[in-house]
């Protein structure tokens, strides 16, 4: 699993390496579907201060294409966390309608 960790932001920047590992922890029983991760991190409003550390997990997958999960909050690291278990959740939800639709289409064999 090839991880990119993208920021303009001096201090988010310096998390690069925490969000790496994270994402490789997280993400690790399901690193065979997951060839591309690509995280974002971003100040929205700047300097004013609330919820606005923003995280963009784009998750790039060759079974279901590019799931992305976003999470705002005060700090990196609780955007950071929020934003994994959304992707996580994305992850496991496509899955399960993946496994549905094979359910409700079996495939066509001959009785002979």
């Amino acid at each position: 699993m090839q991880v990119n960790v993208q920021s303009l932001n001096q201090a988010a920047g310096e998390l690069a390496a925490f969000v790496e590992q994270r994402v490789r922890f997280v993400m690790r029983r399901r690193a065979d579907l997951l060839p591309h991760v690509t995280v974002v991190l971003q100040d929205v409003n700047g300097p004013r201060g609330g919820p606005d550390k923003e995280c963009r997990i784009a998750l790039r997958t060759p079974r279901h294409g590019t799931l992305i999960a976003r999470a705002l909050s005060t700090t990196w690291r609780r955007a950071v966390r929020a934003a994994l278990v959304r992707a996580m959740q994305l992850i496991v939800r496509a899955e399960g309608r993946q496994q549905a639709r094979r359910r409700a289409h079996p495939p066509i064999t001959d009785a002979n």
